[in-house]
């Protein structure tokens, strides 16, 4: 996990500055299921998805910016390493929403068993 981590670089501790409070809002929503934060967990979860977009976007900048300083022979395999490492931070931004996503779900069940 550390070299997935470490792969996507600074971007990544971006996505995590959205990422966790998106985690622990949605948390508190599956435990105490209200309304009133919609709106908080809409933006928190977009702000995390920008996030990721935006490190892919300034890693694969990255990538291209230096590719011509690589040898002929290895600029595609560069590119290619670049790109992989560049899409982790969509990725963590993925899976943070996927989990969040859940965690949500299980509120709006709790909150339509409740009104019941």
């Amino acid at each position: 996990m550390w070299e997935f981590f470490r792969d996507g670089g600074i971007g990544m501790y971006l996505v995590l500055v959205f990422g966790f409070p998106l985690i622990a809002t949605s948390a508190l929503h599956a435990l105490r299921p209200e309304r009133r934060q919609l709106p908080l967990l809409v933006s928190l979860g977009l702000a995390t998805l920008v996030s990721g977009a935006l490190g892919f976007s300034l890693g694969l900048m990255m990538t291209f910016r230096y590719i011509q300083n690589v040898p002929q022979p290895d600029q595609f395999k560069i590119s290619a390493l670049g790109f992989a490492e560049s899409i982790t931070n969509l990725i963590l931004a993925l899976m943070l929403l996927a989990l969040s996503g859940l965690l949500v779900s299980i509120g709006a069940f709790r909150g339509a068993a409740a009104a019941r």
